[in-house]
C-alpha cells in the first residue's frame, strides 16, 4: 500500500485518487499525458 502525501491515509496501489481526501496519488503523476 502506498501512503497518501496529502493526508498519510493508505492508498492502494494502482488508485489515482486518495478515498480518504481525494488528493491525487503518485499513480495519478506517473500517468502518461494523453495524445
Amino acid at each position: 500500500m502506498a501512503e497518501c502525501t496529502n493526508c498519510s491515509a493508505e492508498v492502494p496501489e494502482g488508485v489515482k485518487f486518495c478515498p480518504n481526501c481525494g488528493a491525487p496519488t503518485e499513480a495519478a503523476a506517473q500517468a502518461p499525458p494523453p495524445g
